[in-house]
């Protein structure tokens, strides 16, 4: 694999062929057309990841990039006019600039003074514009028809010409002044066109300096142990953010305290910190006002001889340093601080870092060590890179933070894993998705595992969109918002729409490599919203699974019936999370929409997403509504199933009392029958003699008394036996009664069952017709 970075003549001439100018600078800015890794606000005004200075004019494609050589005619962009025109205009002209949609200089020529005042330029800015739009105008006048076509396509109007032109009389009262004026526009543009040989050199040497990690190192380690060791008391602090009581012990100190203190490096604080120690105002600084500088941002370990070293080296013999070479030196010191631990030396990318490389014609992935990663520069074929931090690591976040001077507060949100947003740094995009995605079997038939995953995007804003850094990693909220168990084996998957963007990537003939990375950051929201379709396609058919086995009453015993039910509870509460990601994504659409930098060019890509997404979330809403439908249709089956088993209950105890009560009644029969017999036998029973040894019971002296107690008996049997089949007949009577109410009964109860049986087979009909 070549070597990533790029030569000192191909820098040269690279960064010399894509220069234009940017304002508010002691020396004119370079802009350069392709995203530059090792310092992007240095190469970028509003490219790069951490630039904020001016806002982007809208894309610009690599194919047909404005240039800026001395003395060519060649295409200028209305930004690029005004920093000429009026260098130190505000930083929100550039705004209203890509908000009115004023792209080229031809706009910019049309506008009026009242149109000047609304984008904020002051009188005297204000009068610049017009005199350059008149002198523009003038010469179109004796232009050919040819040249007048050019123009409208906005190819053919060279700063350098215009402000040489002799100014008419009869559009100009005030010759004198307006000659004055245009004598000094030029004397400033000749110096410009001498100044970009000077700019150039100074970024090829600023290269080179920069690829030289083993420089910077030794610098820390002699000088910069202080600020290692606080580094990693810092790096302690983040790891034990993980903890519930260290997150309450530091919350809201990360950023102050840390990403702010120690590794805001964005192209505004940079600005800030150098016009503060610079107390002439001359765009240089001495070696006292560079000490000042590092101590301001908290590199308090160098000394005299260190700076006087760093001087020697990065400013080629001079005693003085602009702000591109205070720049550098910030962001390789602390680079440097953080890989000079001995886990980063000599360590491979590829362990933490996938690095793709790619133009419309192919792809590569760099093989470097994490030093010649960080340190170097991409190889200009390739303008395009995604750089992909699979393994956590937060020494390298930081590292990451400081290359592409990420903004603070994006990183902390990385950090502390925001919940699902889109923001808008200065001139880069930051993206945070709480992702799901299926681990387990999609066909219904097991219940359904999902994996939480976090990860986080930062987008090279336009006009440049040549890079975009992801950093995936468990979610560390999942387990608590996720209802149901998580197994731990699940965090050990790559990320599913890591591997189907790589392999999109290495198509043969691949759109996504022929588009830059807002088209990228389109297509990851797009597998995200994939994989949450996918989420609720799995819940659909696991659902479904359950409706049928519900219907076709396969639930025997009890056990089965309360873990069906359980499911369906818990389904229903993890559909409601899918849900809330859901509409986090459709937050991120809304306000990709509303951007018109990266709508403009892909409105239509994202509302095809948008209404993946809300497909997905009506699916979802759907699929709760089920839960609820199912779970009310179980309730109201067993509630009547309850109901006729009490039903049956009390029936078989009104059969066992009607029985007892009928042995009861013969028993009081028959005892009723037989009791007068038994009192009479008791009482002729009992030996009641005289003294002479008769009985005193007269009855025992008849000479026929035993025939008459028989004739007796016999006489009451058979009055007891007429008398005893009357009540039987009455009594049988009320039992036929007792036996055709009971018949009806039963008759209930059989059709309360097969009414439940139905139920059970058909449960939606049985929800629909509940009031």
């Amino acid at each position: 694999m070549e070597e990533h970075g790029l030569s000192g003549e191909h820098v040269a001439e690279n960064k010399r062929v894509a220069m234009k100018v940017g304002p508010g600078d002691s020396i004119k800015r370079p802009v350069i057309d392709y995203f530059d890794d090792s310092t992007p606000s240095r190469y970028t005004s509003d490219g790069c990841l951490g630039s904020r200075g001016r806002l982007p004019l809208g894309p610009v494609p690599m194919e047909a990039t404005p240039t800026h050589k001395p003395g060519s005619q060649v295409q200028r962009s209305a930004e690029v006019v005004l920093s000429m025109l009026a260098p130190r205009m505000a930083a929100t002209v550039g705004e209203r600039l890509r908000r009115e949609r004023i792209h080229t200089a031809a706009d910019l020529a049309i506008l009026d003074r009242e149109d000047l005042r609304e984008l904020g330029l002051t009188m005297v800015e204000r009068s610049r514009v017009v005199l350059w739009a008149r002198q523009t105008h003038y010469q179109l006048d004796v232009r050919s028809e040819e040249s007048i076509g050019s123009r409208v396509r906005g190819d053919s109007f060279s700063l350098e010409n215009m402000m040489e032109m002799p100014v008419s009389p009869a559009l100009h009262p005030k010759s004198q002044h307006h000659d004055k004026m245009t004598r000094s526009f030029s004397l400033e543009n000749e110096g410009l066109c001498e100044e970009d040989t000077d700019v150039s050199e100074l970024l090829q040497h600023l290269d080179d300096v920069e690829s030289r990690w083993d420089f910077w190192c030794n610098l820390v380690k002699e000088s910069a142990a202080p600020l290692k060791t606080a580094v990693q008391q810092v790096e302690g602090v983040l790891h034990r953010r993980g903890s519930d009581a260290a997150r309450q012990d530091h919350q809201g100190d990360l950023r102050e305290n840390v990403l702010e203190k120690l590794f805001d490096l964005s192209s505004e604080r940079l600005q800030e910190v150098y016009d503060s120690v610079d107390k002439d105002s001359d765009g240089l600084i001495l070696k006292e006002e560079l000490l000042e500088g590092l101590h301001r941002c908290e590199l308090s370990g160098m000394d005299d001889g260190t700076v006087e070293k760093v001087l020697d080296v990065v400013g080629h013999g001079k005693s003085s340093m602009k702000l591109q070479e205070f720049e550098s030196v910030l962001t390789r010191l602390k680079m440097a601080q953080l890989l000079s631990a001995t886990r980063y030396e000599n360590q491979a990318a590829s362990d933490w870092l996938s690095i793709m490389d790619y133009n419309s014609q192919r792809i590569i992935e760099q093989r470097l060590c994490l030093r010649d990663y960080f340190f170097g520069h991409r190889r200009r074929e390739f303008p395009m890179r995604w750089v992909h931090l699979h393994k956590f690591d937060l020494t390298l976040l930081l590292a990451l933070t400081i290359k592409y001077q990420l903004h603070p507060l994006s990183v902390e949100d990385v950090v502390d894993q925001a919940t699902t947003k889109l923001d808008r740094y200065g001139g880069h995009y930051f993206m945070a998705i709480e992702h799901f995605e299926i681990v387990g079997s999609t066909n219904g038939q097991e219940p359904v595992q999902v994996r939480g995953r976090h990860f986080t995007l930062f987008c090279a804003g336009p006009p440049h969109l040549d890079t975009i850094l992801t950093v995936t990693q468990d979610d560390r909220s999942f387990s608590h918002d996720w209802p149901g168990e998580t197994p731990s084996v699940l965090g050990s998957k790559e990320d599913g729409w890591v591997t189907r963007l790589h392999k999109r990537l290495r198509a043969v003939r691949s759109r996504s490599r022929e588009r830059r990375t807002d088209f990228l950051m389109y297509e990851i929201i797009d597998l995200c919203t994939d994989d949450m379709i996918v989420v609720v396609r799995v819940y659909t058919a696991r659902l479904k699974w359950l409706e049928d086995r519900f219907n076709m009453s396969k639930m025997g015993t009890e056990q089965s019936k309360v873990d069906w039910f359980n499911e369906v509870v818990l389904i229903k509460l993890q559909l409601a999370v899918v849900m809330r990601r859901l509409r986090g994504l459709q937050r991120i659409l809304r306000r990709l929409m509303d951007d018109p930098d990266f709508a403009s060019q892909l409105s239509g890509y994202l509302a095809d997403v948008a209404d993946h997404v809300n497909e997905a979330l009506e699916g979802a809403g759907h699929l709760t509504d089920m839960c609820v439908a199912l779970s009310e249709a179980y309730e109201h089956a067993e509630e009547r199933a309850q109901n006729n088993m009490h039903r049956d209950d009390a029936l078989a105890r009104g059969v066992q009392d009607d029985r007892m009560n009928r042995l009861l009644g013969i028993l009081t029969i028959l005892t009723t029958v037989f009791t007068p017999l038994t009192f009479v036998a008791g009482v002729y029973g009992m030996n009641f003699v005289n003294q002479d040894g008769k009985p005193t019971i007269p009855e025992l002296l008849l000479p026929n008394g035993y025939r008459d107690f028989w004739i007796f008996t016999i006489a009451y049997l058979v009055m007891a036996s007429i008398v005893g089949c009357w009540i039987w007949r009455k009594v049988s009577g009320s039992v036929r009664k007792s036996e055709l109410a009971r018949n009806m009964s039963k008759g209930e109860a059989s059709w309360g069952t097969w009414a439940y049986k139905t139920n059970m087979q058909n449960p939606t009909s049985s929800y629909a017709a509940m009031p």
